[in-house]
């Protein structure tokens, strides 16, 4: 009996345990971005960061709370908890097709 009941302890604290998921402030903005990304169906985004820096249009992934742009000179990450603004830009015709992205 003095054996069972550390046993019993044991899984009546593992089956009591919830696993939570706990979102950071950036993964929560990544999702909501991501979220219009596919409602729109953009294929390309433009970036402004800093102190007016610009990355036009191009190819872009999301990883985790993070923004990643590629091309012929590598890879670029920004992290969507220094996202300051969006806006959705329309196309010539039909929905809008591009998105652009403001960081500090």
């Amino acid at each position: 009996m003095k054996r069972l009941v550390p046993l019993l302890i044991c899984v009546l604290l593992t089956a009591s345990c919830r696993q939570t998921t706990v979102l950071t402030e950036g993964e929560k903005i990544a999702q909501q971005v991501g979220d219009l990304v596919g409602q729109y169906n953009i294929q390309q985004i433009a970036v402004f960061y800093g102190n007016g820096s610009f990355i036009p249009k191009q190819a872009f992934s999301f990883q985790g709370a993070f923004l990643r742009l590629s091309d012929a000179t590598g890879d670029r990450y920004f992290s969507f908890a220094r996202l300051t603004r969006f806006d959705v830009g329309p196309a010539s015709s039909g929905p809008p097709t591009y998105l652009t992205l403001y960081f500090q």
